[in-house]
């Protein structure tokens, strides 16, 4: 026979507001929770330490989720947006948006790339590595409390406040079943090996499990608690664990049975995460957080599982009194009653009382009394990250690689002076009376007076280089590219020189490139290769070369294979990320039609690359001797 115990772990101050909401990462050690104050914390489950603080939304933070090798943290705000983190560096890894009010659950897909997050009607699907949505699924009428990835990655099934659970097939981008309850969905859980669901609800509290095979409930059964918080599967799956606000539960199916029941004063639940027969959970209240441990033990349960009542506080009339007897001294105090002495205890008593100096003899050294002081109450310290983690936690500037060759070659300049030759010779002899400039500032007037267009080309220039400078430092290389080609889109020839110093940059990051980027650069490509300028014509073959290394596979199996219409494959997506990080070590992917239609554009873009420098292939020299190297890359694709 055997009977759950339940004891406190530890207890913390999560937050400088409210907490949120709270998610358990899967090796039992590390928590993450969310608050009114706009952050996300990371900390030790044990130890109860901050270890990594993560700030970046600007609303209230109303879900979160540590991803399931704990190496990322998602958090949900009220105004909708998502941010994710890397729990490496503290740094945020994506933003994403297109919730329009608040998100109330979040859930990362087994593999790992995906995150499903639900608002007040709509779910929706993202892809981190694309930093997009890659579907929408609305349906619901009412809040959706909570979601989750079915084991194999195919199906999301949602609950929600409209008394529904909804099964969502992502393949085929549409809802597949709907599940009715008599009350408000606040929990799901799915059978780590049969194909079972189990769901928790509210008013009433109500338990039920689902065939997912034939759609059809199981077993269900009302329970005599306080709202059911949570719910989740032991990992060996012989059991459910319950988290109600006052008591934890075990269950079995088939018939629904309740195997135990234990008291626990933890309030509101909010993530249990479940081992072989044992259960972690975190409740909160306002902004504190505690971590309850509830293990199985073997032997007959305790006879009063119930925690004692303490004592009721003494009554507002009853009066203590204290005297000592000066006749007769012992080291402990004897007290008895005095009726003329007396010290009310009232509502009062609970504010600390002032420590009264006991010795009249203490003096300061200018013989005034010492004054009585009373005791200073602190509020709790805000929790700061260990030593170890707080190192890693320091955000890091992205300043501009000063190796980064950014190539400066131009049309070949003229020949140094030859020797023997007196230049003075060829030039106009000076007037005697030409004054001699000796300020600084005067010279270099005089000097510019000859060169005002030029000076006014290059200021244009460096202020177009500076603008997309920012946002290559930035990390926002898509958006660097578009940049310039909007301050390029004058076509001014001297423009184009911003052109070649943005792709020396980019070309020297291959592992920064995308799809969508190489559609942006080749018509710009174009361009450069039927310049006059060498450097032109050598950063345009460069780039175009690179875009072939790194994407011609990918443009040919797409175009092979178009994608077929309807949802999106999930696992497909995975294949296609793995498989291409192996290759290109981390390149961005799109979905399937974004990157068939974005792999057409390429395409098209290279053959009209082909037909345009197809009259240049004979030129001589090293022009004609690049346009032929890359006439032949072409040919191949």
């Amino acid at each position: 026979m055997s009977y759950y115990q339940s004891k406190i772990i530890t207890e913390f101050v999560a937050h400088s507001k409210d907490v949120k909401c709270v998610s358990i990462g899967k090796s039992h050690n590390i928590i993450a929770t969310g608050g009114d104050d706009k952050a996300v914390n990371i900390w030790g489950i044990h130890t109860g330490q901050c270890l990594q603080p993560l700030s970046g939304h600007t609303s209230s933070v109303e879900s979160v989720a540590l991803d399931h090798d704990e190496k990322q943290v998602v958090g949900g705000s009220a105004s909708g947006s998502l941010r994710i983190w890397s729990l490496k560096d503290g740094k945020i890894v994506s933003t994403l948006t297109g919730h329009k009010s608040k998100v109330w659950s979040l859930d990362w897909h087994p593999y790992g790339n995906f995150v499903a997050s639900g608002c007040a009607d709509t779910c929706r699907v993202w892809d981190i590595r694309r930093k997009g949505c890659l579907q929408a699924y609305k349906g619901h009428k009412d809040v959706i409390r909570c979601l989750q990835f079915t084991p194999d990655g195919k199906w999301i099934v949602s609950g929600s406040d409209d008394n529904t659970i909804k099964i969502w097939d992502l393949t085929a981008g549409k809802m597949l079943k709907e599940l009715c309850k008599t009350g408000p969905v606040t929990s799901l859980d799915f059978h780590p090996e049969e194909f079972l669901l189990a769901s928790a609800s509210a008013n009433p509290d109500k338990i039920e499990f689902w065939d997912l095979e034939r759609f059809e409930p199981v077993s269900s059964a009302n329970v005599d608690s306080a709202r059911v918080c949570s719910v989740a599967f032991s990992q060996n799956g012989q059991r459910l664990f319950s988290g109600s606000q006052d008591s934890f539960r075990t269950y079995t199916w088939e018939p629904f049975e309740e195997k135990n029941k234990q008291i626990v004063p933890w309030g509101k639940v909010l993530d249990m995460a479940a081992g072989p027969d044992s259960v972690i959970a975190a409740s909160a209240s306002q902004n504190k957080i505690s971590i309850w441990s509830v293990t199985a033990a073997n032997g007959p349960p305790p006879k009063s599982p119930i925690p004692p009542i303490p004592s009721p506080v003494p009554s507002p009339t009853k009066t203590i009194t204290i005297k000592t007897s000066p006749s007769k001294r012992s080291k402990t105090p004897t007290t008895t009653a005095k009726p003329t002495s007396t010290t009310t205890a009232t509502s009062e008593s609970k504010t600390p009382a002032p420590i009264v100096n006991t010795n009249p003899a203490s003096t300061t050294s200018r013989g005034e009394p010492v004054k009585a002081r009373s005791p200073i109450l602190t509020p709790n310290p805000t929790p700061t990250p260990s030593p170890a983690i707080a190192k890693s936690v320091t955000k890091s500037v992205v300043e501009p690689s000063s190796a980064t060759p950014v190539s400066n070659s131009t049309i070949p300049a003229d020949r140094g002076t030859p020797i023997g030759l007196n230049m003075e010779a060829f030039l106009p002899r000076k007037a005697a009376d030409t004054p001699i400039v000796t300020d600084p500032a005067e010279a270099l007037i005089a000097v510019q007076q000859d060169h005002g267009s030029m000076i006014q080309i290059m200021s244009l220039r460096l202020q177009n280089v500076q603008v997309v400078k920012k946002q290559l430092e930035s990390g926002n290389f898509e958006t660097a590219l578009e940049t310039m080609l909007t301050v390029t889109d004058s076509g001014v020839q001297q423009d184009q020189g911003v052109v070649v110093d943005v792709l020396g940059v980019l070309c020297d990051r291959p592992n920064d490139w995308n799809l969508n980027m190489a559609a942006l650069v080749l018509p710009k490509c174009v361009q450069l290769l039927a310049s006059p300028y060498d450097s032109h014509v050598e950063m345009g073959r460069k780039t175009v070369m690179l875009i072939i290394k790194t994407f011609r596979d990918v443009i040919k199996s797409n175009l092979r294979r178009p994608p077929t219409h309807g949802g999106v494959d999930i696992s497909r997506e995975e294949r296609w990320i793995v498989d291409f990080d192996r290759k290109f070590d981390g390149c961005f992917l799109q979905t399937s039609y974004d990157r068939y239609n974005k792999c057409v554009q390429c395409n098209d873009r290279l053959k009209d690359i082909r037909v345009a420098i197809s009259p240049r292939l004979k030129e001589a020299g090293q022009i004609g001797s690049w346009l032929r190297e890359l006439d032949k890359a072409l040919g191949k694709l």
